[in-house]
């Protein structure tokens, strides 16, 4: 499961959320900014659409304990905002794969190595 914690050995440390920093690479990669779900368990960039994380949603129905509920509160966390930024981050889980597969393609090899040749 790839979630977003905001406490314990997991948490997010960087200093801007995965929906920032989601934002940030579409306006960078000149598309359009993701547009959520009402219930944000899913969010569509262009014609691409990613889900969230389906532990993550079963993870928010199944708090029970007050505990749980204050610390979500205590870091001014809602359960909406929990699943927002988790399928956020879902989604630029899945835009590295996509990313990573390209490079690894042979079409992407053949054509890094006709570039090498050029340079030497």
């Amino acid at each position: 499961m790839i979630a977003l914690s905001s406490s314990g050995y997991n948490a997010w440390r960087d200093t801007k959320k995965p929906t920032t920093i989601l934002n940030e690479l579409c306006r960078t990669a000149q598309l359009d900014t993701p547009v959520y779900a009402a219930d944000f368990r899913s969010l569509t960039i262009g014609d691409q659409q990613f889900e969230c994380d389906p532990e993550c949603i079963e993870f928010v129905k199944n708090i029970s304990s007050f505990r749980d509920c204050q610390h979500r509160k205590a870091q001014h966390e809602t359960f909406n905002e929990y699943i927002k930024q988790n399928t956020a981050l879902a989604a630029l889980h899945e835009w590295g794969r996509k990313i990573n597969s390209v490079k690894h393609s042979p079409f992407f090899s053949l054509n890094k190595k006709k570039t090498q040749n050029i340079r030497t």
